[in-house]
This record gives structure tokens, sequence and C-alpha cells, in this order.
């Protein structure tokens, strides 16, 4: 049996796991989110979300190869907010 950690403590793997709710914030943001504000958003540093950009694991729009001036589709970044809680 395996056991997995959820916000309101241990569960076994037949249950499903507690969803976390968006933060009511989000609604308030614009549609494109600037590096700055992802990383508040996330409570991570600027340069950990360049790495989850760069990694691939975050997506994001650029105008050209660099990620100056590159932005976050907030819809995109709920869905993958919600892929990394689950």
């Amino acid at each position: 049996m395996v056991v997995q950690r959820t916000a309101s403590g241990p569960q076994s793997s037949s249950a499903q796991p507690r969803k976390i709710p968006l933060p009511l914030e989000l609604s308030n943001l614009p549609k494109f989110l600037k590096i700055s504000e992802v990383s508040d958003l996330l409570r991570v540093s600027k340069q950990t979300v360049c790495q989850l950009i760069n990694d691939g694991r975050l997506p994001v729009v650029k105008a050209g190869r660099s990620l100056r001036g590159a932005r976050v589709v907030k819809c995109q970044l709920i869905e993958w907010m919600k892929g990394e809680t689950q």
C-alpha cells in the first residue's frame, strides 16, 4: 500500500488526493505574467523560474531566444500548477 501526503495528512493510494484550491489572487492578474510576477506567485526566486523555463517544465511565450521580455500565459500557469500539485 502506497501512502500519499496531502494537505489533510497521509492517505492510502486508493483514496483520491485532496485538490488544493488556487489562490484567489490569480483572478486579479493580467493574462501574461512577467518572470518576476511568476516568482512572487510561486514564492521562488526568479532564477528558479528561469530554470523551470529552460528545462521545458514551465511553458512560456518568448520573442527571440532570450528570456528577456518572456511572458507566461496565466491559463497555462494555472494548468501547470495543477499538474505539479497532483
